[in-house]
């Protein structure tokens, strides 16, 4: 993995940033593989309640954009929010014993928020 640095000036917004890391990505993703991605799966961590429509308006349609300028045809996407601050906690029934769920459980029904799915 080749890791690199950006020097932009401190005035540059944070979207520009934002599109030039991505465009760059899917650019080494082609370089290194020969195709474009068929799929792209973004998480996203560190958004509060209140920023939920800016990340829908600003972020997602930034990354839609590159996609529009770098790829051929545009690769099928997901945008994840991870949310870490939860007070719910999650149990498997374990012959009546509760256990950890296995590493990689998806919760996305019932407890979850529709909007955010």
């Amino acid at each position: 993995m080749k890791l690199y640095a950006l020097e932009f000036p401190y005035s540059t917004s944070f979207l520009i940033i934002y599109e030039k890391i991505f465009s760059d990505a899917l650019n080494h993703y082609k370089t290194e593989n020969g195709i474009q991605p068929a799929m792209v799966v973004v998480y996203r961590d560190g958004v509060g309640e209140g920023q939920l429509e800016y990340v829908k308006e600003h972020e997602i349609a930034a990354i839609k954009r590159c996609f529009e300028d770098t790829c051929e045809k545009q690769p099928k996407f997901a945008f994840v929010l991870v949310s870490k601050r939860i007070t719910t906690r999650i149990f498997l029934d374990n012959r009546g014993q509760p256990d950890n769920p296995p590493p990689g459980t998806v919760v996305d029904d019932i407890i979850t928020l529709p909007e955010r799915l």
